[in-house]
This record gives C-alpha cells, structure tokens and sequence, in this order.
C-alpha cells in the first residue's frame, strides 16, 4: 500500500468506528510517546534534551509497531506537553534537578 492508501484505511477505521460501523478490527490509538522512544532504542530523556531526535525515535518506534491506527499527540516537546496539559512541565536536567538539590524553581 501506498502512504496514502494506508492513511485512508486507518482514517476510514476511525471513522467508522466512531460511526459504530462494523470495522475488520478495532482501531488502534496509543498515547505511548515514552514506549516508542524506548521501543526505538533511545532514551526518554533525548525529548527534553534534544527534541528533534527524540520526535524522530518517537516516530521511528510507532511505525515499528506498524498496526496502529493513531496517536494522540503529533510531538513531545515538553513546553508543549505541558500546555496541552493545562500544566507545568518540569523538564529533566533544567528544572527537577532544582528540585532535588533543595533549591525552588520558582
């Protein structure tokens, strides 16, 4: 298949689903950023350090998987997880270090 016949495909699985239509099978949607940076053979902490690379491990372990339907999130920038969150993001390394050394991060 083409990316364009696999995209319509899964799109059509969604939709479908959603519609409460008989599908070949369930539809497949992770929120499993962490599992595919590690599933790819990188290390979490490459999003916060380096999110171009982490995004790419990211993406490289969801096509790994190869049955899923989506993902909820496109990105793991953590400035932008934390404001889909409606949250503070403590990053690794720039701010939880703070934390644990007793200082405040405000």
């Amino acid at each position: 298949m083409t990316g364009q016949e696999l995209f319509n495909q899964r799109f059509n699985r969604l939709k479908d689903s959603i519609a409460m239509k008989k599908t070949d099978r369930p539809p497949i949607s992770l929120n499993a950023f962490a599992f595919c940076i590690k599933y790819a053979g990188g290390k979490l902490s490459e999003l916060c350090t380096n999110p171009e690379n982490g995004n790419a491990l990211a993406l490289k372990g969801l096509l790994a998987l190869e049955e899923v339907d989506s993902t909820v999130l496109a990105t793991g920038y953590p400035n932008m997880i934390g404001a889909f969150f409606l949250s503070e993001m403590k990053v690794p390394g720039r701010d939880l270090r703070k934390i644990c050394s007793g200082r405040s991060t405000k």
